[in-house]
């Protein structure tokens, strides 16, 4: 008897153990709101962006992304930038926002999705590019990005 109540006892346990990363809902099951693949930033400029991205997109429901590359291969910014965006699990999409930077190109671009495109018009965009191009066309990226997020929230 004690046999039977021992395995029924390790298969119930097995099940509950087995089912709990499925409930899981971690920021590890979405895209970062920073991803520097260019390398742009020091570690700590990369932990303060993050945090203010994180902070604006909780607070607006909406994905304030950057992402930097050395190179989009063929694309366009505007294909990558919104591919990026499309095939990445973003935590509040479809609505975001997401500013592009590839170094190779020396191009960026800036791609909205969902209540986003309605919230930064081609007039707000404008007004984005001049504030934050400047210091991006400096190399002064962490405050490019920061007057980004800014300008976002």
């Amino acid at each position: 008897m004690n046999k039977k109540l021992l395995s029924v006892f390790f298969a119930v346990l097995l099940c509950v153990v087995v089912s709990v990363p499925a409930f899981a809902d971690t920021a590890e099951d979405y895209t970062p709101h920073l991803i520097d693949n260019a390398d742009l930033l020091t570690g700590e400029e990369e932990s303060n962006l993050l945090a203010k991205l994180d902070e604006i997109s909780d607070r607006l429901s909406v994905d304030v992304a950057v992402v930097t590359e050395d190179s989009i291969g063929d694309k366009t910014p505007r294909e990558y930038a919104d591919d990026f965006y499309d095939y990445n699990s973003y935590k509040y999409n479809p609505d975001g926002v997401l500013l592009l930077i590839s170094m190779e190109e020396r191009d960026w671009y800036i791609t909205t999705t969902g209540s986003a495109i309605t919230a930064i018009t081609d007039a707000r965009r404008g007004n984005m590019e001049d504030a934050f191009l400047s210091d991006l066309s400096g190399g002064y990226y962490y405050d490019a990005f920061s007057t980004y997020a800014d300008m976002c929230d």
